[in-house]
């Protein structure tokens, strides 16, 4: 999983709460992982300018905790890639609680 992302990725595992570091999305991914989670796509938007992209997709995700007790999330992530020199993509920024921000700006209003 890390090979899809560049050595100074930042990934929001929690919203607002973005890690970086082999160690840290590691740890991110593994507590990820352990609910064994099932995504659904929707649809999906990519810009390309040159070497960066920026992917923006909603999703939907079940899941069921080490405790048995099933979860349910859906969200919009927002990533941005850059082309490496062998011409693979590799996230730089991830953050799949893009419309965190809508959401707390509705509450607001």
């Amino acid at each position: 999983m890390l090979n899809a992302y560049a050595p100074e990725a930042a990934v929001a595992f929690e919203p607002g709460q973005p890690a970086s570091g082999e160690a840290a999305l590691s740890a991110g991914f593994q507590q990820f992982f352990s609910v064994s989670p099932r995504f659904s796509y929707a649809v999906h938007d990519v810009l390309v300018a040159g070497d960066l992209a920026l992917h923006i997709a909603s999703w939907g995700m079940t899941g069921t905790t080490p405790g048995g007790q099933a979860i349910s999330q859906r969200g919009l992530s927002v990533a941005v890639l850059r082309r490496t020199p062998t011409g693979a993509w590799q996230q730089v920024l991830d953050n799949p609680f893009g419309d965190r921000l809508l959401q707390v700006d509705a509450q607001s209003a």
